[in-house]
């Protein structure tokens, strides 16, 4: 279940980025329509820090269980903003859904990501962080719901290399 990404940044602010292979896995039910479950489990190599912030526009693909069948949500543009201090994030991403069964629609998701090493960068450096918290709506006509991250299971991001300041 892997997913494209292409990021196309936007006015990156920090002083030191640096190239790492990030794999993201998070899970998301939804309630309220035919949505049922959102993941994403993917692997991709990207700048990043851990402390600034960045943004981008790019297109993105969730798989997504709904009406009890495995099917993807795909978004022509899917805007993503994020914030890093020490390693703890915090990201905000929105785009309107382009096709799959919510196709139409408008997606709006808020993430905490926090430091699985509360040393965060400090020390040995930031090996992954996990996903506490994400508070997502679709809205429209086709799928108005609200999702929230599957507490059955361990959402996370891991860096390889670890990030350091």
């Amino acid at each position: 279940m892997d997913t494209e990404f292409n990021p196309c940044p936007l006015q990156p602010n920090w002083s030191s980025a640096t190239a790492t292979n990030q794999t993201i896995y998070k899970r998301v039910v939804c309630t309220g329509g035919p949505v049922q479950e959102i993941q994403v489990n993917a692997t991709f190599e990207y700048d990043t820090t851990c402390n600034g912030y960045n943004a981008w526009v790019s297109p993105w693909t969730y798989h997504v269980l709904a009406n009890g069948q495995q099917q993807d949500m795909v978004f022509g543009n899917f805007s993503q903003y994020y914030s890093y201090l020490n390693g703890n994030m915090y990201e905000a991403h929105f785009g309107q859904i382009t096709s799959g069964p919510c196709a139409g629609d408008t997606y709006f998701s808020v993430n905490a990501y926090v430091a699985d090493d509360q040393l965060g960068c400090s020390g040995q450096g930031l090996n992954s962080v996990s996903i506490p918290y994400n508070n997502a709506r679709i809205y429209g006509k086709t799928c108005n719901q609200i999702c929230s991250i599957d507490s059955r299971y361990h959402s996370y991001f891991i860096f390889s290399p670890p990030l350091t300041n």
